[in-house]
């Protein structure tokens, strides 16, 4: 089969797009694209956001790469399970680097295939990022008390706790080249999705200043049995103050209370103090993710 590198028609390939991911995550066992390039697809990103590999006799979608910044840091790459080692990644990714200077791109699960195609294209292995799991039941009981001054309350939905909530998630995701970067409307974007629910995302704050200190969003899709710690921020000023483990345990309370049998949680795998409060609270590493990223697109020119 012979194909052709093309920007995706969205919506109109929408669905082929997801089709083909849910066929590569039921082969491999992992997510094939990350929350962000989901709402790319979802929300019909333009240009060359989401661009698609396709069969050049029955225009088949066999490849997909997303590029939910626009700016290549940080790639979604999937090929279709039954037409790999065919050129299909090698030929998405040479189009990208047509557009930007330095792209990378995830390996979700690093399975050896993807380091090998890494090796071979020149890739640098430049990030890690730990899935943690650990199992909970609604009988389990959690110490949720916060240190004096501070007191947790749900969300309420208006723009004022919104805009707190966005100033803290900055300030404590400053370096992190995704959290930190999150705006209203990607904020509003998530609300919007159907396992979103106020109750869960928990803001604690502290009483004698008013201020936000802390927050721990919860994710639960509709009908799973798997929680997930999605957000944990704690503004610089409040940072060392005692918050950490009960503001985890308020995320694992409000999960438990929802039925779920299993927590899962991303964290990078160098960050060594957050790991070590996820361990403490019974998380174990269960999966990892890596970003590969290439400066030139040398090897893929040859």
């Amino acid at each position: 089969m012979t194909f052709r590198v093309r920007p995706a028609d969205l919506p109109d390939d929408s669905a082929a797009i997801l089709a083909l991911a849910a066929s590569a995550e039921a082969i491999d066992g992992v997510g094939a694209l990350n929350e962000e390039s989901r709402l790319a697809i979802q929300r019909g990103a333009g240009d060359s956001a989401v661009r698609v590999a396709e069969g050049d006799s029955d225009e088949t979608i066999v490849g997909v790469l997303v590029d939910a910044e626009g700016d290549g840091a940080a790639c979604d790459l999937v090929t279709h399970p039954e037409h790999r080692r065919r050129g299909v990644a090698t030929a998405l990714l040479a189009a990208e680097a047509e557009s930007v200077e330095r792209y990378g791109v995830w390996a979700h699960g690093d399975f050896e295939s993807a380091r090998a195609l890494a090796e071979a294209l020149g890739l640098e292995r430049v990030r890690d990022l730990w899935q943690m799991s650990r199992e909970v039941s609604p009988e389990e009981t959690f110490d949720v008390e916060l240190p004096e001054g501070f007191v947790a309350r749900p969300f309420d939905g208006s723009d004022d706790q919104a805009r707190a909530w966005l100033d803290v998630n900055a300030a404590a995701f400053v370096h992190h080249p995704e959290q930190g970067r999150m705006t209203m409307d990607d904020l509003r974007a998530r609300m919007a999705e159907e396992w979103f629910e106020r109750e869960g995302l928990i803001l604690v704050w502290h009483e004698p200043s008013g201020e936000l200190a802390a927050s721990h969003w919860t994710k639960r899709e509709p009908g799973s049995d798997t929680g997930e710690v999605y957000v944990v921020a704690v503004a610089p000023a409040y940072q060392g103050r005692g918050l950490a483990g009960p503001l985890t345990n308020l995320g694992l309370a409000h999960l438990a209370g929802l039925g779920v049998h299993e927590v899962e949680l991303y964290v990078e795998g160098d960050n060594e103090p957050a790991k070590a409060t996820y361990t403490r609270r019974g998380f174990h590493k269960s999966a990892q993710d890596v970003l590969y990223v290439h400066t030139g697109a040398e090897s893929l020119q040859r």
